[in-house]
């Protein structure tokens, strides 16, 4: 009986001991998975968030000029211009970097028109959905020089510089 009592006691206390074994491992299986599924679930949420706010991220899109849009802004510019009754002639389009690392893109033009028309023209520049700031702008009465090569034509001209400060240039890191 004392075999018997004893073989029992160390079957009971193997198996207690392998149970507890189990149990602290089902716990720590349990806690992983726990994180894992709130991992999952935040996943989802930004997913989500990414996927509402789609439209907003467009909008913002809008509101920067990339390396390959240089051109068709040139155009619009360009297109102001002809909406305002006067000519337009770019002199320079560069990439300058302000603060050292931060690249805006700079535009140096002229146009040439009657004086309401390139006042016109100059808050059509101003209203554009993007973060500018005008160096210079110049406005002088033309004095009958047409014709002469560089010359814009119109009773006025005017020179702009014009920074554009959100334009993102995706070829530096």
């Amino acid at each position: 009986p004392r075999l018997l009592f004893f073989g029992a006691a160390s079957l009971y206390a193997a198996l207690f001991y392998a149970l507890k074994t189990k149990a602290t491992r089902v716990g720590e299986v349990t806690s992983i998975l726990e994180e894992e599924v709130k991992k999952e679930q935040e996943f989802r949420n930004l997913r989500s968030t990414v996927a509402d706010t789609e439209l907003l991220q467009e909008k913002l899109n809008e509101l920067f000029i990339s390396t390959e849009e240089i051109v068709p802004t040139i155009e619009h510019i360009e297109s102001l211009g002809t909406h305002a009754r006067v000519s337009v002639a770019f002199d320079t389009v560069n990439v300058e970097q302000g603060g050292g690392t931060v690249p805006y893109l700079k535009l140096q033009f002229r146009a040439g028109g009657d004086f309401s028309s390139l006042f016109y023209f100059l808050s059509l520049l101003e209203s554009l959905p993007l973060k500018i700031s005008f160096e210079r702008v110049s406005l002088q009465k033309s004095g009958g020089e047409k014709g002469r090569p560089g010359q814009i034509s119109g009773a006025w001209s005017g020179a702009f510089t014009m920074n554009i400060y959100s334009f993102v240039d995706e070829g530096k890191p």
